[in-house]
């Protein structure tokens, strides 16, 4: 079960195990309403960490070099010799440093946040040989020596701001939040609509999330650099729907030209495909990826996005005309909606809507969910 498809599902229990072994059955089955429905979407963001072959989450996943896709270390060493990758069938070296890495510090501090809606849940049994395996393994890879116990990781409080005086010394390139197709700049234009546009500057929408981005983004771009991007275009009469999933990068949504108002526009790393009933599906490979959509005014079909960790954002004047839902894990959420056929409903720890007939009743509109488990969600029409 590879990432896309796992997004597409309720999740409602997961299997997890810490670094000592302990296992516990994670549910959103049990409790209040507004419980069920925090622990719904926590479960929601765990899912991505599931391995893709046993789905158990670890509290430090591995993923494999080639796809990226989530592979825990006992696992991997079951696989039979040739070793083949589960997802996308290219051959493993067989070698746990050459097939394998750790997901990293924000991956591990997202698990960590998460599971602190789940501390009520006791332990049900250990698992000593895949707790065993995976350190074992996350030691060889860090250069570190195995332990029956997780590595502590230094606690430091986090700056609303972010030092960008080191990153300018080595000629770091920081990309520019909300823009969506690949451009970047150490200085936002004024022209730049973001969350956040002057880095240095106050801005009313800013948060801890924000902040995690830009960090992730400047110690990332070192290591790992955008993918190429391509333009895909498709007859807007073709397309009943949009499906947007992406684990890291930002998602934009923003007005076609005046020119191609039949087509729809995509710029992203990977082909869009059409799937059966007739969503335009767009999810793009690797962890670190963009997308663009060109919309024409008369867009007006279901939306689905999920975007694993970073913003959703519309712009140049694009507003939202139909219902569904969008979720931001870790990252923000800016959008226009024409609040004559649509009506909002938020769920997030700071939300902002602006739109004239918010409180009236649905209507004939069609509901639009927006969901940021840490971010800042701001509706305006």
């Amino acid at each position: 079960m590879n990432v896309s498809q796992i997004s597409q599902q309720q999740t409602s229990v997961i299997d997890f195990i810490s670094s000592t072994g302990q296992q516990k059955v994670l549910t959103s089955l049990a409790g209040t309403e507004t419980l069920r429905a925090i622990r719904a979407g926590a479960l929601t963001s765990l899912s991505f960490y599931q391995c893709i072959v046993c789905e158990d989450v670890h509290s430090k996943p591995l993923q494999t070099r080639c796809c990226e896709t989530v592979l825990c270390a006992s696992c991997y060493n079951q696989l039979t010799i040739p070793k083949v990758c589960p997802n996308d069938r290219k051959p493993f070296t067989n070698t746990p440093s050459g097939d394998l890495k750790p997901m990293g510090r924000i991956a591990n501090n997202q698990i960590e946040r998460l599971l602190e809606q789940f501390t009520d849940i006791q332990a049900t049994g250990t698992d000593t040989s895949k707790s065993e395996a995976q350190q074992a393994a996350l030691a060889a890879l860090e250069d570190q020596p195995a332990s029956g116990t997780a590595i502590p990781e230094p606690s430091r409080p986090v700056s609303s701001r972010v030092d960008l005086s080191s990153a300018m010394e080595i000629g770091t390139i920081i990309p520019i939040f909300g823009r969506g197709a690949p451009q970047a700049s150490l200085i936002p234009s004024a022209g730049t609509r973001s969350l956040s546009n002057n880095i240095n500057t106050p801005d009313p929408f800013d948060s801890i999330s924000e902040t995690l981005h830009q960090i992730y983004q400047i110690s990332t771009s070192l290591l790992e650099p955008r993918p190429p991007y391509r333009i895909r275009e498709y007859p807007l009469d073709q397309i009943m729907g949009l499906d947007i999933f992406t684990r890291h990068g930002e998602i934009v949504l923003t007005e076609q030209l005046p020119q191609l108002q039949n087509t729809v526009s995509v710029t992203a790393s990977t082909d869009p495909e059409i799937l059966g009933n007739g969503y335009l599906k767009i999810a793009p490979r690797g962890f670190f990826s963009d997308v663009t959509v060109k919309l024409p005014q008369a867009f007006a079909q279901p939306l689905k996005i999920v975007n694993f960790m970073g913003h959703v954002t519309t712009d140049n004047g694009y507003r939202i005309k139909h219902g569904g839902s969008i979720l931001a894990n870790m990252g923000n959420i800016r959008i226009a909606v024409d609040s004559a056929r649509v009506k909002v409903e938020t769920m997030g720890p700071n939300s902002e809507v602006t739109v004239a007939n918010h409180n009236e009743a649905l209507g004939r509109r069609t509901e639009l969910s927006v969901r940021s488990l840490s971010g800042i969600i701001y509706v305006t029409d």
